[in-house]
């Protein structure tokens, strides 16, 4: 059994919404059976954000990027991807 299941959680990059599952503090593959059951409607699922003090916008390793047209964040990622 699952510790947490998140439903609907969205992913950037991807249209459709996904099922998380987290055993023992780590990913997993989605199950029915879960102790908790959280719905995202959708939210945005990141990997942990845990280095408060980084300048992606400055290191410029790779050039200068594109402008952010939309000043979306999915268009951010897509673009510090690129």
């Amino acid at each position: 059994m699952l510790d947490l299941l998140l439903k609907g959680a969205r992913i950037a990059g991807e249209s459709d919404t996904r099922e998380i599952g987290i055993r023992e503090g780590r990913i997993a593959e989605p199950e029915p059976e879960a102790r908790q059951v959280i719905e995202l409607g959708g939210a945005l699922v990141t990997p942990a954000l845990v280095e408060p003090h980084i300048h992606l916008d400055a290191v410029l390793t790779v050039g200068e990027p594109r402008h952010n047209q939309s000043g979306s964040l999915f268009e951010g990622i897509a673009i510090w991807g690129e």
